[in-house]
């Protein structure tokens, strides 16, 4: 399974520390994911214009979070499938 490097403020590239900046102020903190998409600058910009977007859909606060809880279980399950698969061979 590939390793994924998560960067701080410190570590990330240049191009991604304005995007992190951004997301520690408003969050507090810099979630692993905005982390380790830091690694590739146009990734995570392409993230956050995509939650930006999200963000503006005309979805209710409580469907948003549902729908960001259904993803983030679907992301767990598929990720124990991936370690069961390895483990296997």
């Amino acid at each position: 399974m590939t390793e994924f490097t998560t960067h701080s403020l410190e570590s990330a590239p240049a191009a991604s520390r304005p995007f992190l900046n951004d997301i520690q102020k408003k969050m507090g903190f810099i979630p692993n994911l905005a982390s380790a998409l830091a690694e590739s600058p146009a990734t995570l910009q392409a993230y956050l214009s995509l939650s930006e977007i999200f963000d503006t859909s005309r979805f209710t606060e409580t469907e948003k979070q549902l729908i960001l809880l259904t993803i983030s279980r679907i992301e767990t399950v598929a990720i124990v499938w991936l370690l069961m698969e390895k483990q296997r061979n």
